[in-house]
């Protein structure tokens, strides 16, 4: 936060479930670039989650993989076969 506040760039923190739809709205309605922040529980367990070394359109858990390829608009990334 503090680094793209040097760059003079906006940001938001969502801390709360419930100030999420605002914030969301707040940061897609605001002009020009700014960094969104989501803070979570350290406990929170999150799905979909992208593992380290899989490319960002393929978080797990797996989709079926005919449905993935189906569901693809680019070319998918190797790994991702």
């Amino acid at each position: 936060m503090k680094i793209a506040r040097a760059y003079g760039l906006a940001v938001a923190t969502i801390k709360t479930h419930r100030a999420m739809a605002r914030k969301i709205r707040a940061v897609l309605d605001h002009a020009g670039p700014i960094l969104c922040n989501l803070e979570f529980d350290p406990g929170q367990r999150i799905v979909p989650m992208v593992k380290a070394g899989r490319p960002i359109e393929d978080p797990q858990p797996l989709m079926d993989r005919n449905e993935f390829r189906a569901n693809m608009i680019v070319t998918p990334d190797p790994r991702s076969l």
